[in-house]
């Protein structure tokens, strides 16, 4: 439903001023028993305060929640997580970096694809979650993106406009 939503253009978007560092920590506590089951550590490096952003905080948490699972879905018992946020210019740039068994470079282009599932995953799935994020970041006029070497982990890249007026 939200990702036809997203299609059609009719993804009800109520913005008001977030906090970045607030939604991120709030995520981070719902992400925390699925890492300690796995024992992997979550860090949060963040230059606050940060600007907040205009924007919907079910949507912009449902972002991170999804970065944040599938992080620590895919990678292994007592590795790394590190969760960042600075302010760049217009954005707040936000990463989630994983240790974990990455995604080949000629998939990159398709993960944020409907139906991606990924060919070394080993996880089942439907292939949504990325679409959906991509959606709700290009619906707050954001960008988003990947790096990742098999073997060593992927970055996720959030790129989130300030709210107009902070600097």
């Amino acid at each position: 439903i939200e990702l036809s939503r997203i299609e059609s253009g009719k993804l009800d978007i109520r913005k008001e001023y977030l906090s970045i560092p607030e939604l991120i920590r709030i995520v981070m506590d719902d992400v925390k028993t699925m890492a300690d089951e796995k024992k992997q550590e979550i860090i949060m490096n963040m230059s606050e305060p940060l600007p907040n952003i205009a924007g919907d905080a079910d949507l912009v948490s449902k972002v991170f929640m999804n970065l944040l699972s599938n992080a620590v879905k895919y990678t292994p018992e007592k590795r790394r997580i590190t969760v960042k946020a600075n302010d760049e210019e217009k954005n707040i740039h936000v990463t989630v970096e994983d240790e974990g068994v990455g995604i080949p470079e000629k998939e990159l282009g398709e993960i944020f694809d409907k139906f991606y599932t990924g060919s070394s995953s080993g996880h089942k799935g439907i292939g949504l979650g990325l679409a959906i994020v991509k959606g709700i970041v290009e619906g707050h006029n954001g960008k988003i993106w990947a790096e990742s070497i098999v073997g060593k982990g992927s970055t996720f890249h959030v790129l989130l406009p300030k709210r107009k007026g902070e600097t």
